[in-house]
């Protein structure tokens, strides 16, 4: 394979054919057993069980896994998801059992927090939706980020995302606060990937990190640097993939659906590119009218909206795509579903430590510093999330044929 921009980087790590269904047989039986240490009962365990994955299958729009991602002795098949076997995993279906049981804890069920832990960043993105905070004197300390950590841990979360403003700005920082968390719960960092060298990559790796999201919105590297703003970016980016490839972390690509780039070509030449930089996962997630996009029409409309769905379920389903990374698409299971924010699944805390419903969807109901986490939940709760509502689940849908001219690589 060719050097991209003087890295050599390796195909995705997908794990796909044969082996799969295996697979999928002994982690069924795990998390069933999983299921039993909260019902206690065999049947209500079986219930629960089904019950799981009828919304599972809801959320990603396909009847079975067809491939997984096998790094680090665990297997991945979904960024929402800890990586099996691990204790991060065990306490994900914990929280799910108890979602779907008698014994319903709205804070328990808490599963993942995005956590802003900086104001800083050194580029200047179109579609922030920071705006009103980025880049101003930093308003949190280490031991205030240790104090709201703390207060996330102790709600029962399997998973934090450490977000900015650039996380990376803060890199000891964020050292201290993964470390905190011993390999219990899966940190993500969400990162442009700004100062990610070889040797932070292996850092992040030797102190529990499970995986990074690196901001990645064109194919195009010009385009690429224009969206955000430096001219640098796309080869940060690029070069941070590379070392955490060489450092052995996961890694995946975030992307930012614009109404400019949601085209058949464009999807099709970023899906190229994903793999050829060894992304494990590409995540779409819709241009939002929030930060910088607060005041312009950005939200796709419904023939782009198709396009994607119609990418999304190919390249999931269709064992041709095997070899490419997965795709993560909330708003798929948003629209089919309602969306699991606003305190649901997960909620975002920004860099000045209010609470929100998600990054996309910001009024804050408090501020975790003054105010008892449970109390804030509940609040949000009540609120629940302002564009997708909630619908309830009674089985899985039969899937829309998607048509394969969408994606023709």
């Amino acid at each position: 394979m060719p050097p991209l921009n003087g890295y050599k980087i390796k195909p995705s790590p997908m794990l796909f054919g044969n082996k799969v269904e295996l697979i999928g047989l002994i982690i069924l039986i795990h998390t069933y057993f999983l299921c039993l240490n909260v019902e206690r009962n065999p049947i209500r365990a079986f219930r629960t069980l089904k019950k799981m994955l009828i919304t599972g299958r809801s959320f990603n729009g396909r009847k079975e896994i067809t491939k997984y991602v096998l790094l680090n002795k665990k297997l991945i098949w979904s960024s929402d998801i800890p990586g099996w076997p691990s204790k991060a995993y065990n306490k994900f279906i914990r929280n799910e059992a108890i979602r779907y049981s008698n014994k319903q804890n709205d804070v328990k069920k808490l599963q993942t927090v995005i956590f802003s832990i900086t104001s800083k960043c050194p580029i200047n993105c179109k579609h922030c939706f920071e705006r009103m905070n980025i880049n101003q004197q930093e308003y949190l300390s280490i031991d205030q980020l240790k104090l709201i950590q703390d207060k996330i841990i102790h709600s029962g979360v399997s998973s934090i995302q450490y977000s900015g403003g650039e996380p990376l700005v803060r890199f000891n920082h964020l050292l201290q606060l993964i470390r905190l968390l011993k390999n219990s719960i899966a940190p993500w960092i969400l990162t442009s990937g700004y100062g990610l060298s070889f040797e932070k990559a292996k850092t992040l790796k030797e102190a529990g990190t499970f995986g990074v999201y690196i901001s990645f919105d064109h194919w195009n590297e010009n385009e690429h640097n224009l969206f955000r703003g430096n001219t640098d970016s796309y080869n940060w980016a690029v070069q941070a993939t590379s070392n955490c490839q060489k450092a052995g972390l996961l890694y995946g690509l975030s992307l930012c659906a614009r109404k400019e780039f949601i085209t058949i070509e464009n999807l099709d030449r970023y899906l190229k590119k994903a793999k050829l930089m060894g992304a494990a996962f590409i995540r779409i997630l819709e241009a939002r009218k929030v930060g910088n996009y607060a005041d312009k029409n950005v939200e796709l409309d419904q023939n782009q909206l198709n396009i994607l769905n119609d990418f999304y379920l190919a390249i999931n389903n269709d064992n041709k795509w095997n070899n490419y990374p997965i795709i993560m698409y909330p708003g798929y299971y948003q629209r089919e579903i309602g969306c699991y924010g606003a305190g649901n699944s997960y909620l975002y805390i920004d860099s000045k430590a209010n609470l929100h419903a998600c990054p996309f969807c910001q009024k804050s109901v408090g501020n975790i510093l003054e105010q008892p986490i449970n109390l804030l939940i509940e609040k949000l709760l009540i609120n629940g999330c302002h564009k997708f509502k909630k619908k309830v689940i009674s089985g899985i849908k039969k899937q829309k044929p998607h048509r394969n001219k969408s994606v023709r690589l």
